[in-house]
């Protein structure tokens, strides 16, 4: 009785954060493949952040579409590591303390996360993305092993029965 109760427990959380990966990962992944289909269009958005020399932008979109299809795949896998989830958050972080310094810079820019459609950064864009940010983080150091501890409570509720 006290194993299945344990059991179902851990099952709710793993599925919880699994649910939550899936969550962090999605716009990771629509992100990159809108990017790399529309490479010039990238290049653009991120040089009107005004952050970025040309040759770093180019960099940039050269290296991050891969990147976070890597780090989107990591988080749908069956269990997540630490490190994926950090890695997220570290982007997550970036991506909000553009949007942030944009803002305040009251540059005129959309977001260019999804392609040429949106709306102007605002505030509750750096703040959605700074949540994800701390979501991912959250998960990351809170949960030292992979998400998915239910194949180690499942072996020992088996062994003691």
């Amino acid at each position: 009785m006290n194993n299945s109760r344990i059991l179902s427990q851990v099952l709710d959380v793993a599925s919880l954060l699994q649910i939550l990966a899936v969550l962090l990962a999605v716009p990771l992944l629509v992100s990159a493949f809108i990017h790399l289909t529309q490479p010039y269009l990238f290049l653009d958005h991120l040089l009107r952040y005004e952050i970025l020399a040309g040759h770093w932008a180019g960099l940039v979109v050269i290296c991050l579409p891969p990147f976070q299809i890597l780090l989107a795949m990591s988080l749908l896998g069956e269990s997540p590591h630490r490190i994926s989830l950090l890695l997220t958050g570290a982007l997550y972080m970036a991506f909000a303390s553009a949007q942030g310094y944009a803002l305040w810079a009251n540059t005129a820019v959309h977001c260019g996360c999804f392609g040429s459609g949106g709306s102007p950064i605002s505030l509750s864009s750096v703040v959605s993305v700074l949540f994800a940010a701390v979501v991912s983080f959250l998960l990351g150091t809170l949960f030292f092993y992979r998400i998915s501890p239910v194949s180690a409570t499942v072996h020992e509720t088996r062994s003691v029965a």
